[in-house]
């Protein structure tokens, strides 16, 4: 009967192992899918922001044009540039806005998730969290190698007295 359940021990430390590392790690899946999201939802807003700006400035240049005239053949002379300023506003690509509003929102992005953090701080976080898997690996894989060393010498004795 004790020879059946003598890796007990054994099997029950690999199995805390396993489970310490499956929390850290869905832990840190979790903090990084969070952020993500954040993020993702942060983008999705400034670029709606943007684009709403783009939109009132092209609908802005489209009334300057109409009430200028500008469409007609009779246009003033004295408003040509302006007129040419105006149609060329409104025409302006959309997808090309988006473009250049994505490059801006993931740069401010970026910028406004890495300033609060000092490199200092962020080098401590990836330090303690790296390290605790490390050592809490290490730990485990000596604690085991010891208890098995430790069985490997009872079953021994155990074998010479019977």
């Amino acid at each position: 009967m004790y020879l059946k359940h003598q890796d007990i021990t054994y099997t029950i430390l690999t199995y805390i192992q396993m489970a310490f590392n499956v929390i850290i790690s869905s832990t840190i899946l979790y903090l990084f899918i969070q952020l993500v999201l954040v993020v993702r939802q942060d983008f999705r807003l400034k670029a709606e922001e943007h684009l709403d700006i783009i939109q009132q400035e092209k609908n802005q240049c489209s009334k300057n044009y109409m009430i200028n005239h500008c469409g007609l053949n009779d246009r003033v002379p004295a408003i040509e540039i302006m007129c040419n300023e105006w149609a060329s506003c409104m025409q302006k690509d959309t997808v090309v806005a988006k473009a250049k509003v994505s490059a801006e929102a993931i740069a401010e992005i970026i910028n406004s998730f890495v300033e609060p953090i000092s490199y200092k701080t962020l080098l401590f976080l990836t330090i303690l969290v790296v390290g605790s898997l490390v050592f809490s690996n290490i730990a485990f894989t000596l604690f085991r190698k010891k208890y098995k060393q430790n069985d490997n010498r009872s079953s021994h004795q155990l074998n010479i007295h019977e």
